[in-house]
């Protein structure tokens, strides 16, 4: 018992230590994932501005040239506005790019509106270059001052004297224009390959520790896949010992029932003793049956357990990543961590009424109550539908009647949760395209009727009388016991005083439940 025990603890210990590490591994992936998102928009941001400046000092060489030419006040104002806009002395116009100028007027106001006056030297500032490559635009700009000097010389001298006009011209297409001009371009391409060599490394490094990060997380994955196939194969063992000892034993138990039989017939004087011998031995094979049936529903709930609890931890996940998230970055405050709070409450109590629904199912009924066949069917749903939808099984409920009864309503759902799972493996198992099961409830006379349909194909003609049998099955490659179909029929027919049919249609089979209306109104 105390080897059972530690077996136990250990196996808790590994599964809680292997989802700890991994949950940690996927958060720092995150992590990394929104390091590396941010990263290339700020690398992106920092060449924009890059070639902004130099879109700038174009914008000015193309209209002093043409101001010099054509006199056309219109290009002096948009040179003056093109300085003013990148010394910030007037707002900066939104997604301000090549094609600005080109439009008209009123075009340019309603598709590209004003943001704030910000110098293109501030917003340089504002994002993380490196110093060598603040210092690459700085000397840019600078360049790109003096070549604005030279442009300006050139307008001096035509509101001097228009007959200057062609020297003026000739001043914004000499050699030392040129020259100017390059030494804007220059610091330029320098600042580009420092920039490219600088994020270049940092991004790789970011990109290592997720490739480090995923290997880890593969490795973990692995050793909880293989943790797990282990822990399986271990209860399986236990459940196989338990199964193989209880047995032994009932096969004791008939020899010797064998033998009472035999010793009836030669003991007439006995014969009450051994009788009544005979029914405490037949209720303890009921009662291990019953059991052997409710190892394997549980054995099932606890999958339908996890399909329950798989998207609430992945919010909660979700959620706690966020927090963690907003915390690195500085952005989370009082009212947003309440919020957050809130939210893991509200799946954390989403997985305690799991718990309680599953709880309460197994609960036994001693005394019959209240129910009606649409409340039992909801019941079940419950606990079943997200399983049965994870497989793309549709259900469909056609309710006729709404009429309620006395009964015992724990045992009938567990016996509509056999019917519905037996249905789902047929369809699994026969890979029925676009499958469903059908439940319909109606009121026949003083009758009360429950049909579970499927589109299976039907239950063969050969074993339609053997399926209520006990340990008959079709399912002994997947560990069936051949109980649930016969514990079924125990409940419907001796506890609930009904009777559990079996039929087939021309999509499958269908079985029906049908509680008599003079028993289900006695209490």
């Amino acid at each position: 018992m105390r080897q059972h025990q530690n077996r136990n603890r250990m196996i808790i210990i590994f599964e809680v230590i292997s989802f700890i590490i991994l949950f940690i591994i996927l958060s720092r992936m995150y992590a990394l994932q929104n390091e590396l998102y941010i990263y290339s928009k700020e690398k992106s941001n920092m060449i924009k501005l890059a070639d902004r400046l130099r879109h700038s000092s174009d914008d000015l060489t193309h209209f002093a040239r043409t101001y010099v030419v054509t006199l056309d006040k219109v290009f002096l104002e948009r040179y003056k506005k093109v300085l003013d806009i990148r010394d910030g002395k007037v707002p900066r116009p939104k997604r301000y790019n090549g094609i600005y100028w080109d439009l008209k007027k009123s075009v340019r106001e309603n598709r590209y509106p004003n943001s704030k006056s910000i110098s293109l030297k501030k917003l340089i500032s504002q994002l993380p270059y490196s110093k060598e490559e603040i210092d690459k635009l700085y000397e840019s700009e600078k360049e790109s001052n003096n070549l604005a000097i030279i442009e300006q010389l050139a307008f001096d001298i035509i509101e001097d004297d228009v007959y200057f006009q062609s020297d003026a011209i000739e001043s914004l297409h000499d050699n030392f224009y040129y020259k100017s001009k390059h030494s804007i371009m220059n610091p330029l391409d320098e600042f580009i390959t420092l920039l490219e060599d600088r994020t270049h490394k940092e991004l790789k490094d970011i990109r290592d520790k997720l490739s480090l990060n995923f290997v880890f997380l593969l490795i973990i994955f692995i050793i909880i896949i293989v943790g797990n196939f282990i822990v399986f194969n271990t209860i399986k063992d236990i459940l196989n010992k338990i199964i193989k000892d209880k047995t032994k034993k009932l096969v004791i138990t008939n020899n010797k029932l064998r033998k009472t039989q035999e010793d009836i017939k030669n003991i007439n004087k006995n014969l009450q003793i051994e009788i009544d011998e005979a029914i405490i031995i037949n209720q303890q094979q009921q009662s291990f049956i019953h059991n052997q049936s409710r190892l394997a529903q549980m054995g099932e709930m606890l999958s339908m357990i996890a399909h329950q609890w798989r998207q609430p931890l992945t919010a909660i996940s979700a959620t706690s990543s966020t927090i963690e998230m907003k915390a690195r970055i500085g952005r989370i405050d009082t009212p947003n961590i309440i919020e957050q709070s809130q939210k893991i409450s509200q799946y954390a109590q989403h997985l305690s009424h799991t718990i309680d629904d599953f709880r309460d199912f197994f609960k036994p009924n001693k005394n019959r109550q209240e129910a009606s066949f649409e409340t039992i069917i909801d019941s079940v749903l419950h606990i079943i539908e997200v399983s049965i939808k994870n497989k793309n099984i549709t259900i469909i409920k056609k309710i006729d009647s709404r009429d309620k009864f006395y009964t015992y309503a724990n045992e009938l759902k567990q016996v509509i949760l056999n019917l519905i799972k037996n249905a789902e493996d047929a369809l699994i198992d026969n890979h029925i395209k676009e499958p469903y099961i059908k439940i319909e409830i109606l009121t026949k006379g003083d009758d009360f009727l429950l049909r579970i349909r499927d589109n299976a194909g039907g239950i063969p003609h050969s074993i339609r009388d053997k399926i209520f049998d006990p340990y008959f099955s079709t399912k002994k490659e997947k560990n069936g016991t051949g109980l649930g179909l016969y514990m079924s029929k125990t409940i419907i027919e001796e506890h609930c005083k009904g009777e559990l049919l079996v039929s087939n249609d021309t999509d499958g089979a269908v079985f029906t439940i049908i509680l008599k209306g003079k028993e289900t109104m006695k209490i």
